[in-house]
């Protein structure tokens, strides 16, 4: 029987990392030595000095591959966050053309503003506005302090079902300004008659008088004092008191119904051609759309009560003039084609065309292009010039200051809905690139429901 050679043929040799060979080595004590030395010739050390380009600056080539997944990371976060701006949800403009086109609509009726009061100067009427309104401070911007709450009396009177019967509204516990007027022909009992006389005795109006007759208001800086913080966003920036303005407005018709009801004719359309000049105060002086809005509701209810007055009194012509606006606009104003025209257009209203640039931060989110590069030169441009027309004192300097801050960041919103991924992606996104209009733009799209 043939016996195996103790010597292995070439072509029958095992590798000694193959299992096999690991545990026949391990089998004897030259084991170790012969697995050391089979692994030794098959990963030979290499020699320092033969290394070619390949094998040198190991580290600065990991951190360039580092760096260079990150970028790529980084684009595909944004990614997420700019499909859903590009998509056409973070496109929403303030309609500031329809807004001037409102205003203008009561323009004829100036001619009915009170005289201008000379003595009063801006910071005195600031002063009274604020401690007629009714907005309170808040964390982002501190109001300044009213140095007197005033009474309203309109809403601690409680009426008797014998005061005003016939002329309650859900709007106003007082008589219905669009009823008082008319009503005082047939005149008014005893009870009607203290409850209108407290109304028109209250020292509130004294403020009200001084802010409706007052050549220009320094309307920015009695709210909120000569500066203003850069971090408010503009969004935050507090408007005079919509509600309670309008209430006052209601309360100040039922101060000329006193006037009227007593005999004291001129002196009733007094009050009412005030209260149209506080109205107008609010367009021409506001700081926005809200200030706007509120003017335009005023002035049309001191033509309400002027076109009752002068109906009563048989005033024929000046009744054609306050008659009741169509409800159908018929507006023969210029045509504005962007919100910058309307910036730049001295005929208008302050408060709008604050509003119009104040709508450039929407505008901001309106492309890809602008979320990620910012607002263009023209953009800036109109801002620029508009601070150079506009600025009357340092509260206003202050007031651009932080529209020019929501143009460059984009619209700050607060984001109410419940927590979306994206959302936290963008506001990686911006605070990684240092660009703000990411995650405030993802937020304006975020909070748009799909139609």
């Amino acid at each position: 029987m043939h016996t195996p050679s103790s010597t292995s043929h070439p072509n029958t040799h095992r590798d000694a990392g193959a299992p096999e060979t690991r545990a026949s080595a391990w089998s004897s004590l030259g084991g170790a030595r012969a697995m050391v030395a089979n692994d030794a010739a098959a990963h030979p050390m290499r020699d320092p000095s033969t290394d070619t380009g390949s094998h040198r600056g190991g580290w600065p080539r990991s951190l360039l591959g580092v760096l260079r997944n990150a970028v790529v990371g980084l684009a595909l976060l944004s990614a997420i966050p700019l499909a859903l701006i590009g998509s056409g949800r973070a496109v929403v403009t303030r309609d500031s053309v329809r807004l001037a086109a409102q205003i203008s609509r009561v323009d004829h009726l100036r001619v009915l503003r009170a005289p201008i009061n000379p003595a009063i100067s801006p910071q005195e009427a600031g002063a009274a506005l604020r401690r007629l309104s009714t907005t309170t401070p808040t964390d982002y911007l501190p109001l300044q302090s009213g140095s007197a709450v005033h009474d309203r009396p309109w809403q601690r009177i409680e009426l008797s079902s014998d005061i005003f019967p016939t002329m309650r509204t859900p709007q106003f516990k007082g008589p219905a300004h669009f009823m008082v007027i008319a009503k005082t022909v047939n005149g008014y009992n005893a009870k009607e008659m203290a409850y209108l006389r407290e109304i028109a005795n209250a020292p509130i109006w004294k403020d009200f008088d001084a802010v409706a007759t007052a050549a220009s208001v320094d309307l920015v800086g009695g709210m909120s004092g000569t500066t203003s913080s850069s971090e408010v966003p503009i969004s935050r920036y507090p408007s005079i008191g919509f509600s309670g303005n309008k209430q006052l407005a209601f309360a100040a018709v039922s101060r000329a119904a006193y006037y009227e009801a007593s005999g004291d004719h001129a002196e009733a359309e007094r009050m009412l051609r005030t209260l149209v000049s506080y109205g107008f105060t609010l367009i021409d002086q506001g700081a926005g759309a809200i200030d706007a809005m509120l003017g335009r509701i005023i002035v049309d209810i001191g033509r309400d009560g002027l076109w009752h007055l002068y109906t009563i009194r048989g005033r024929n012509e000046e009744s054609v003039l306050v008659k009741p606006l169509p409800l159908a606009a018929s507006v023969t104003a210029p045509v504005w084609r962007s919100a910058t025209d309307i910036a730049a257009d001295s005929r208008l209203p302050r408060s709008v065309r604050l509003d119009a640039l104040s709508s450039l931060s929407l505008q901001s989110c309106g492309s890809l292009r602008s979320v990620l590069t910012g607002p263009s030169a023209a953009t800036k441009s109109a801002i620029s010039g508009a601070r150079a027309s506009m600025v009357r004192y340092p509260s206003e300097h202050a007031l651009f200051d932080l529209i020019e801050r929501s143009v460059e960041h984009g619209p700050e919103l607060d984001y109410l809905n419940a927590y979306n991924p994206i959302v936290g992606i963008a506001q990686v996104v911006s605070a990684v690139t240092g660009n703000p209009r990411v995650a405030n733009c993802t937020v304006l799209a975020a909070s748009i429901k799909p139609n």
